[in-house]
């Protein structure tokens, strides 16, 4: 590969190793994650450790001309594969949007209760006879 396919190959393999840095700096739980060494990082930030949920996918191509490039994504999965960053744990945030949840579950439910008693009155009001009304003298 030269030229331009050269350099995107180049910035991809500082993202991957940067992203590796960072992984790694989280499951050593280091003060500093660097985590602006690379535009990858920075946007994987809030995905990353904390309360995220994170798995890796890789894939391979099973050409013969892309061994090289195969291995070295199989290095870099196995690399990670055995980094626990640790349970995400419940935020207060997480615990405040179920039970919003949970009271619009219930306002709904309340709310499709009175349509019903309303349609019930209607139709009650509409079996009634009605009652011609006398002409006033």
């Amino acid at each position: 590969v030269t030229g331009h396919r050269l350099r995107e190959a180049q910035h991809i393999n500082k993202s991957l190793s940067s992203l590796g840095d960072v992984i790694f700096a989280l499951a050593k739980k280091s003060p500093h994650v660097p985590y602006r060494n690379s535009k990858l990082t920075q946007v994987l930030q809030s995905s990353l450790g904390g309360q995220a949920k994170t798995i890796m996918l890789v894939q391979l191509n099973p050409d013969a001309t892309s061994f090289s490039e195969s291995m070295s994504t199989l290095k870099f999965a196995e690399r990670v594969s055995g980094v626990e960053l640790g349970a995400a744990q419940s935020s207060k945030e997480e615990k405040d949007v179920r039970e919003l949840l949970e009271q619009m579950a219930s306002l709904k439910d309340k709310i499709a209760e009175k349509d019903e008693e309303i349609r019930r009155l209607k139709s009650l009001r509409d079996l009634k006879p009605r009652i011609p009304q006398q002409h006033q003298l």
